[in-house]
């Protein structure tokens, strides 16, 4: 993700920020007055942000010209990703 911002001209001081808004998060849940352990996050970003649309939207914006071996179907922030052929071995290879 940070190398697509640089893509489109986020470096610098913004690129530091978004970097620190991706990685090294933590999260909680609190359920029914009881909380959990403190779990780092991994990927992604967080539910209902304001950045997790326009961020999924830079990272597959160009998901055509990159995957061409493939068959797409893209719906707002949803995508799937299909390949079919008689043999698994050349699915396993593509």
């Amino acid at each position: 993700m940070l190398s697509k911002l640089q893509v489109y001209g986020i470096k610098n001081k913004d690129l530091s920020w978004f970097e620190s808004y991706l990685f090294g998060r933590k999260q909680i849940v609190s359920y029914d007055g009881a909380l959990s352990e403190i779990q780092a996050i991994s990927c992604g970003v967080s539910q209902g942000s304001i950045f997790g649309l326009l961020l999924f939207t830079l990272l597959i914006n160009d998901i055509d010209t990159n995957l061409r071996i493939c068959e797409k179907t893209l719906y707002a922030d949803d995508s799937v990703l299909y390949i079919s052929h008689k043999k698994c071995q050349e699915i396993e290879q593509s």
